[in-house]
C-alpha cells in the first residue's frame, strides 16, 4: 500500500515537472520569436503573450 502511494507521488511529481518542462519551452521559444521581431521591427500578437501567462503552472517559474 505504502508502495503504491510512494509510486504515485513519483508519477505525479514527472508528470508535474515534465509540464514545467514543457511550458518553459514555449516560454523560451516565444522569448526567441520577440527577439527576431524586436530585430526586424514587430513584436509578438498580445494573444500569444497572454496565453502563457494564463498557465496555471507559470507560479513554479
Amino acid at each position: 500500500m505504502k508502495a503504491d502511494a510512494s509510486i504515485m507521488m513519483i508519477d505525479n511529481a514527472a508528470r508535474e515537472n515534465r509540464i514545467t518542462m514543457d511550458s518553459q519551452a514555449k516560454r523560451n521559444e516565444l522569448e526567441q520569436k520577440q527577439k527576431k521581431h524586436d530585430q526586424s521591427g514587430q513584436t509578438p500578437t498580445q494573444q500569444a503573450r497572454e496565453q502563457l501567462n494564463n498557465n496555471p503552472l507559470s507560479d513554479h517559474f
